[in-house]
């Protein structure tokens, strides 16, 4: 569909994420250092993949029901976050406030150090 198609009232909508994302193919290299370390980083971290190869963007906004039914405790995906940002698999982009949404950048495998 081409823009010029649209009528002047017509509303364009996108289309709502649905289903199972792995979407792109997995960095291994990466998965196999994040299975290495501690405080659920893997689990995390997957998670923080299937967002990206939805939504096609490495700067995630995540919000905390993204992980409701994972079995994961807000306290173990916070810890994941902290251990994946230590240890330099994604970057915060904004200092994290609380009641704020935490923006995170999922780093590509050339720009981390295996």
């Amino acid at each position: 569909m081409h823009p010029s198609d649209l009528d002047a009232g017509e509303v364009f909508r996108t289309k709502k994420i649905q289903g199972y994302f792995l979407g792109k193919p997995m960095p291994w290299k990466i998965m196999k250092k994040v299975m290495t370390l501690k405080d659920h980083a893997i689990e995390v971290y997957l998670g923080l993949w299937v967002l990206h190869s939805a939504t096609r963007r490495r700067e995630l906004k995540l919000k905390l029901e993204f992980f409701e039914g994972s079995g994961l405790h807000p306290m173990q995906i916070h810890r994941g976050l902290k251990r994946l940002v230590h240890e330099k698999f994604i970057d915060e982009v904004e200092e994290r406030v609380r009641g704020k949404t935490p923006v995170f950048y999922l780093r590509k495998e050339s720009e981390i150090e295996l």
